[in-house]
């Protein structure tokens, strides 16, 4: 499994450096997110809106496209508190921990472009769930 977060979702409907790598994920039947990836990706999108990038019809069917591509699974309590608990220990927003605490509760990888993030990760003994793209020949992460 492989949890995607925005940054790598939005890709998917705007091409961006290194979205032929974000790309690479489409079609794959095991990407998974928390549920407000959405909203995190309606945000960008709105952005992306104001600098021309990309229309509102073209931003909303990428949503679509978006919902399609990966499974949103619901943000509990308990994800919520381990979210919590990880932000405090790496000093970094919540909300990114999300996208850590899921992974770690299912065993699956993490993908982002954020590089902060993933630095930070790695720098708090957290590389073991790390990902990077692109795929390998074979399709599988690093």
């Amino acid at each position: 499994m492989i949890v995607v977060d925005a940054s790598v979702a939005v890709q998917w409907v705007v091409p961006e450096q290194g979205s032929e790598h974000s790309d690479t994920l489409l079609g794959r039947d095991d990407l998974i997110a928390p549920g407000f990836l959405l909203i995190e990706a309606a945000n960008a999108l709105r952005r992306k809106i104001a600098a021309g990038d990309v229309s509102l019809e073209q931003a909303q069917l990428g949503l679509g496209l978006i919902d399609d591509s990966l499974s949103l699974l619901p943000v509990d309590v308990s994800l919520t508190r381990d979210a919590l608990a990880l932000s405090n220990a790496i000093s970094h927003p919540v909300y990114d921990c999300v996208y850590l605490a899921l992974a770690l509760r299912d065993g699956a990888r993490f993908v982002s472009h954020d590089q902060q993030l993933m630095r930070r990760l790695e720098r708090h003994g957290f590389g073991h769930v790390v990902a990077t793209l692109p795929l390998d020949e074979e399709g599988r992460l690093d």
